[in-house]
């Protein structure tokens, strides 16, 4: 769920999805993780933030993913 990911709803705008995204990415940044031993979780969480970032700033890929989100709600 890209919205959960990045703490926002599905009617945030995409200033709304850019502030939550570069808030949680300097959060879950690899490099600012505190030690080694949660580098690991650190860098799957900021992935994840990513991807959701990737799909959900893109206006053609949201409308996709909505669609699709919105069929799996419905089947």
């Amino acid at each position: 769920e890209h919205y959960a990911v990045l703490g926002v709803s599905s009617r945030a705008t995409k200033a709304d999805v850019s502030k939550a995204y570069k808030s949680l990415a300097l959060k879950f940044h690899p490099d600012k993780a505190p030690s080694d031993a949660v580098r690991p979780a650190s860098e799957a969480l900021f992935k994840r933030v990513a991807e959701a970032y990737a799909v959900l700033k893109d206006a053609s890929k949201r409308a996709s993913y909505d669609a699709t989100r919105i069929r799996r709600t419905h089947s």
